[in-house]
């Protein structure tokens, strides 16, 4: 069993705010790390996190300034973008117990091996891993709106542990083994939300939008299998279900990044002008790699990919997507 130290969100973010502001308000002990000290000093002050999630008070959600406040966690849930991890992992290894759990809650993929952020993480610290993911868009998980999500855990004992110790009334859980499906479909699912904002810009209708994103998920199945995972697991919640919000919704910074890129924005503009990470503009670079390396068949990656680095014509290109050859659904 875990014990009764408190929860440390590491990351202020609008997501790593949200989560520790659902656990404050659940009456979990809690504490919410920002990476830097200064940040961590304004949010004492003013109560509030104006920067990344603005209107919602935190009340007297406890926030640290020190790193040494992780030596007393009893799970530590790593809310950082993924091209921060490089960054984080080594920084936060001296105040880590060896025992504590780590959960990852980025969704993206590495530049270069090790792709995955598990594999990352292992290869640097021996501590249990963990990944969290699913449909939870910040401001509802701040407001305690109810969601479901995926944690998944090698061992199932930690697993079902962390899910008693983590679940809320407002943010239910459902336990998985398979970590490697979890990352790829939470990671995957943001470039199949550009092409679908991508569209949406472009005046197509809601046919293409459910067109994409059940063949983004046929993609994101055939590279999971190659990789060594599970189809089964991305018909549950860090599948199907993330896929579904992220690519239905301008609240996505996916979705609102490809909608931005057909209303003729450039990506570099988009990029400076929001106001946190869309994941999914790396993610593209890095499936298009495992794309090439395990030869599996994504056009909706590759569209996404010639669009955001080899700057293909809009037009053309979704005229080429949406004529790509006949096949069998399932091949």
């Amino acid at each position: 069993m875990l014990n009764q130290n408190p929860i440390v969100v590491f990351g202020a973010g609008s997501y790593g705010t949200a989560l520790a502001l659902n656990f404050h308000l659940s009456k979990k002990n809690v504490v919410l790390l920002p990476g830097r000290k200064h940040e961590a000093d304004k949010l004492i002050s003013s109560k509030k996190n104006d920067a990344y999630l603005p209107g919602v008070p935190l009340g007297n959600l406890t926030i640290a300034q020190e790193y040494s406040s992780l030596s007393r966690a009893s799970v530590v849930l790593l809310v950082v973008p993924t091209k921060a991890f490089s960054d984080v992992v080594p920084a936060i290894a001296p105040y880590l117990n060896k025992e504590t759990p780590l959960i990852i809650c980025a969704k993206g993929i590495l530049p270069a091996q090790p792709f995955l952020l598990s594999e990352y993480i292992a290869s640097k610290l021996d501590n249990p891993i963990g990944v969290w993911s699913g449909p939870h868009f910040a401001k509802e998980a701040a407001q305690q709106v109810f969601s479901a999500l995926t944690l998944a855990c090698k061992d199932k004992v930690l697993c079902a542990d962390l899910i008693h110790h983590l679940s809320t009334k407002s943010m239910r859980l459902y336990g998985t083994t398979d970590a490697i499906s979890v990352q790829l479909a939470g990671s995957l699912k943001n470039v199949v939300a550009i092409a679908c904002g991508i569209a949406r810009g472009l005046g197509y209708g809601e046919n293409t939008i459910a067109a994409i994103i059940t063949r983004g998920l046929s993609e994101i199945k055939r590279l999971t299998i190659a990789m060594g995972g599970k189809a089964d697991t991305l018909l549950g919640l860090c599948g199907v279900g993330d896929l579904t919000l992220t690519c239905n919704s301008l609240s996505s910074r996916n979705t609102s990044l490809g909608f931005a890129i057909a209303k003729g924005k450039k990506v570099e503009d988009i990029l400076d002008d929001l106001n946190s990470v869309a994941e999914g503009y790396y993610t593209t670079k890095s499936a298009y790699c495992l794309k090439q390396q395990h030869n599996v068949r994504m056009p909706i990656v590759q569209f996404v990919y010639d669009i955001l680095y080899q700057k293909l014509d809009l037009n053309h290109a979704m005229q080429c997507l949406l004529s790509h050859h006949e096949t069998w659904e399932y091949a």
